[in-house]
């Protein structure tokens, strides 16, 4: 049985110029009448751009089709089926990491405005720390991220896995992209030098409002930090701070900042 394009392309609900493509491809190779030349597709080649749609949808290139059907086509396909399941297996992972993310922040957000000002101690999960950017009070510097790592860092895949962290240094506020340690795996960012590696510890924590931007004064944290290095705790590091939100409550914009020292369990 022969079919015309249009009976062919309403069949397997393409367009012509997708099967016109599959042809230049060389998948299919259709006869031509002789009286005017006009393409004419019969079963096989049905058959043959039904199998060619399915292994796209394997993520199969329709340009490597050909290939894959033309050399050794078992270990073709097998190698076929493996690449897609490894690509699968990393997306699931990294879409696992994502929700778990987006709960994280959900949770930072609704438990921000609430634990203003309370002092509690936390379990802090393994960041390592990326530099960023120094500052005094709210001036910043120029972006000092290495060059190794600054385009996975500020990919759409990375960023919303990236906590900003700071230090108060002698004068100096030093920024950081904190990632945690467990979202690593997904990320694929290479080692690079000025890389700080914190594991899970125990800190004593507050959040601070910042106020607005222009407002922050790093003599703001040091008196907040000296106060909670005046309890009975054995601190074990040295202080650091993550930025949790910001934006609007009540007309007022806000900026609210945890301050974190490791102490001894």
């Amino acid at each position: 049985m022969d079919y015309k394009i249009n009976e062919i392309a309403k069949i397997l609900n393409l367009s012509k110029q997708m099967i016109r493509y599959y042809e230049q491809c060389g998948v299919i190779q259709p006869a031509r009448l002789e009286k005017n030349n006009y393409r004419v597709y019969n079963t096989l080649d049905y058959f043959t751009l039904a199998e060619a749609i399915g292994l796209s949808q394997f993520n199969v290139n329709i340009k490597d089709i050909y290939n894959v059907k033309a050399i050794q086509y078992n270990d073709a396909m097998s190698k076929c089926y493996r690449d897609y399941i490894q690509d699968i297996d990393e997306e699931l992972l990294y879409k696992q990491n994502m929700r778990k993310r987006a709960k994280e922040l959900l949770d930072r957000i609704d438990l921000a405005e609430l634990n203003i000002g309370i002092t509690m101690i936390k379990k802090i999960p393994a960041y390592r720390l990326f530099p960023l950017v120094q500052s005094k009070d709210d001036q910043y510097d120029k972006i000092s991220t290495p060059e190794e790592v600054r385009p996975i860092l500020n990919s759409l895949k990375t960023l919303p896995f990236g906590d900003g962290f700071f230090e108060i240094g002698n004068g100096i506020d030093l920024w950081s992209i904190g990632i945690q340690k467990e979202y690593l795996s997904c990320l694929d960012i290479p080692d690079c030098d000025d890389i700080t590696d914190i594991e899970e510890q125990y800190c004593l924590c507050k959040i601070i409002n910042m106020g607005e931007i222009g407002e922050f004064k790093t003599e703001m944290i040091q008196k907040e930090i000296d106060q909670l290095m005046s309890l009975n705790y054995i601190f074990i590091g040295k202080p650091k701070c993550l930025l949790l939100c910001r934006g609007s409550v009540n007309g007022e914009f806000h900026r609210l900042m945890e301050i974190q020292i490791p102490i001894k369990r």
